[in-house]
């Protein structure tokens, strides 16, 4: 699952999608590619989004890794518009239960 924010000049864009992932862990490092499918909400409007893209993860232990990159290409689609030039790239940490 994946949820984020972004903001700029006094506008925001909350998305959350949910979707398969597939790792090929390893001992040390688990590259991943997902396609997460939900919903976004920016500035009282909402839309259709997805999300393709992959990543890769270094594992710090049995249940925590930290995300070196994940860059996605994102699509939004509402009332049969799409928004289609999106990109984003982040990094963080990774809790597994």
């Amino acid at each position: 699952m994946d949820f984020s924010g972004n903001y700029e000049s006094g506008s925001s864009l909350y998305a959350y999608m949910f979707g398969p992932t597939y790792a090929f862990r390893t001992e040390r490092v688990a590259p991943f590619a997902h396609a997460l499918f939900g919903g976004a909400h920016a500035d009282g409007l909402d839309a259709f989004a997805m999300a393709l893209g992959g990543g890769l993860d270094v594992n710090a232990g049995e249940h925590f890794a930290v995300r070196l990159v994940q860059a996605d290409w994102l699509l939004f689609r509402r009332a049969g518009v799409n928004s289609t030039g999106n990109a984003r790239v982040s990094a963080g940490v990774v809790f597994r239960f």
